[in-house]
């Protein structure tokens, strides 16, 4: 019976209970005429107001915000000129406690289309019900409590308010459960998937109200979602292009290239399933099958390796790095996480080379000297050609000249060796500088050196001869 019907009781009640539930019912009587008049008061004048939009069906639900609490029903506000009543015991727990409060939002089912609208989490039917009217719960998407009595075969027995219904196994939860027999004696929400009055069969799915109120909830979480925010949530999965991260009733994916500023190779190189991570949205866009893509980053929520690059790497300074990708116009070394110079070609060796896996390959250890830095850029500019050739430059007098007459008679015997044993001294060799290559390079003599060595050997024969 509406609150309005209620307040209009003319007797007064016989006893204090009655005397209480009347009071209760004029309280919430006079709560709706003050909503009323409100309303009336903030609608504009007939002459400018719009048409009215369609009323809500019966089965759809609508959402709205609790304006009023009474002792048996709930006021809401829908944001039209209709207003809703549901029934407040729905929402007590097994106390007797409300479990809602003025200013919350419910999003529940249309049960009854009238003045006012009546609204309930599920589908309500005075009296016995019957085969049709679990048909029209069906039509309507309207989701149905019952009480599992027994387990059956390939499934659970369900009375839904007297109407015997079966819920198969396979529909007990999202995921399968071998062992259903834990739900006996459980109250649960169905939707209706089907109805045979013929047969007087009806099948219950709990998976698909699952799946309805996951979809619900994921909804509303996207809905609050917005490009900039950071969120904490939970890696859900691993796939070779990147993470998916649960939010909280809605999930996200990092792509590959979001997980970390440094290069990864596979995302298990950086988080595991199961971990808690800091995320930043990035887009919430619609995707192919009609549900919201929310695209996640986690570099972004830390620090920028770049922002301390150009005190780091400061230009003319010589830093160790690692060759981590060749291209036709330079390598790509990697000097700190995150952070990859770039050394042209024509910077890659003492020597002119037509490309540089002539003389660099991935993973080759180098040190390199910084030409330039552009951290608004991302970009460094190096040089191993400037690394090899300043240690030459500062040590060009590599063989000192003999100062006392021992030297020079070692130095003497050494260039009287013969040809096979001939060449510097350990202590006489001139200084050499491997070049960055991963094939070794035997030790050369100059053409000064081998005119010297070739000019003693004839003078040695000479004086042999003679």
């Amino acid at each position: 019976m509406p609150p309005s019907s209620r307040s209009k009781r003319a007797s007064p009640p016989p006893d204090d209970e009655d005397r209480a539930r009347a009071a209760e019912a004029t309280a919430f009587a006079e709560a709706l005429n003050a909503f009323e008049q409100v309303e009336a008061r903030a609608a504009p004048p007939p002459a400018a107001r719009r048409s009215p939009s369609v009323a809500p069906r019966l089965g759809s639900r609508v959402r709205g915000r609790i304006v009023s609490i009474a002792a048996d029903a709930i006021l809401l506000d829908i944001g039209s000129r209709s207003e809703a009543v549901a029934d407040a015991r729905e929402f007590r727990d097994e106390s007797g406690v409300s479990k809602v409060s003025l200013g919350d939002t419910l999003e529940l089912h249309v049960v009854e289309v009238g003045e006012p609208l009546v609204l309930a989490r599920a589908a309500r039917r005075h009296g016995r019900p019957s085969l049709e009217a679990l048909r029209q719960a069906r039509v309507s998407g309207l989701p149905v409590r019952g009480k599992v009595t027994a387990v059956n075969t390939g499934g659970l027995a369900v009375d839904v308010d007297g109407v015997r219904a079966f819920c198969p196994r396979s529909q007990v939860d999202e995921q399968r459960i071998e062992d259903v027999s834990p739900y006996v004696g459980r109250v649960l929400e169905f939707l209706v998937t089907e109805v045979e009055e013929s047969r007087a069969r009806v099948v219950v799915s709990r998976r698909a109200f699952l799946m309805q109120q996951r979809s619900e909830r994921e909804r509303e979480r996207v809905a609050s979602l917005a490009p900039g925010q950071e969120h904490e949530g939970t890696v859900t999965r691993l796939e070779p292009f990147g993470v998916f991260v649960d939010l909280g009733g809605a999930e996200g994916m990092v792509h590959i290239s979001e997980l970390s500023h440094a290069r990864v190779q596979h995302p298990r190189d950086v988080v595991s399933a199961g971990d808690r991570v800091k995320v930043r949205v990035l887009a919430v866009e619609p995707g192919r099958d009609r549900r919201p893509r929310v695209s996640l980053s986690l570099r972004a929520t830390t620090p920028d390796p770049w922002a301390a690059a150009a005190g780091r790497f400061a230009v003319g300074s010589r830093v160790p790095g690692v060759v981590v990708r060749l291209a036709d116009f330079g390598a790509f070394v990697n000097l700190a996480p995150g952070v990859d110079g770039l050394v042209h070609v024509s910077q890659a060796s003492d020597r002119r080379v037509q490309h540089v896996r002539d003389v660099l390959s991935p993973g080759q250890a180098v040190e390199v000297v910084v030409l330039a830095v552009e951290p608004e850029r991302k970009r460094i500019s190096l040089s191993i050609k400037d690394a090899l050739e300043r240690p030459v430059q500062s040590s060009r007098v590599t063989r000192a000249e003999p100062r006392t007459a021992a030297e020079r008679s070692a130095r003497s015997s050494a260039s009287a060796r013969p040809p096979d044993s001939a060449g510097p001294t350990p202590s006489t060799r001139p200084t050499t500088f491997a070049r960055p290559s991963t094939s070794a390079e035997p030790d050369a003599l100059t053409p000064m050196q081998l005119a010297f060595r070739k000019a003693r050997e004839q003078q040695r024969r000479r004086e042999q001869g003679e």
